[in-house]
């Protein structure tokens, strides 16, 4: 289950360039996807100094160690939880403009370009 857990996490980055690099515009891309990358570093970060702080600040208000670490651990999941909630209801999941258009233009920029004669080769060698 952890093993899943941590996978799941490693996934949101994928996401997250995925999702900068296709709301925003191509000129600020490549900013934006640093920069979300630099704050999710950040955060690993600072998940390293606050999550001792916050097993301490737990044992010192009368939890054990084995309780301690146990409540330290629901502190992000509540604000994720949170978060997730924000998300969910302040953002959209598609660019400013008319979506209609947009899928015009995308249908008819992704017609099948024929391949080049060794692709064919290759392709036409493989098992059936």
């Amino acid at each position: 289950m952890v093993r899943l857990a941590i996978g799941a996490i490693g996934a949101s980055f994928v996401i997250t360039q995925y999702h900068t690099s296709v709301m925003l515009a191509p000129n600020v891309v490549g900013t934006a996807n640093a920069t979300a990358a630099g704050w999710g570093n950040l955060g690993g970060g600072v998940t390293q100094m606050v999550m001792p702080l916050l097993f301490t600040a737990f044992v010192s208000m009368g939890a054990g160690a084995a309780w301690g670490w146990r409540m330290a651990m629901f502190v992000p999941g509540v604000a994720l939880f949170i978060a997730g909630i924000a998300y969910f209801f302040l953002t959209k999941d598609t660019a400013d403009g008319n979506l209609t258009s947009f899928a015009q233009k995308a249908s008819s920029a992704s017609k099948p370009t024929p391949l080049p004669d060794s692709g064919k080769r290759i392709l036409g060698s493989l098992p059936r």
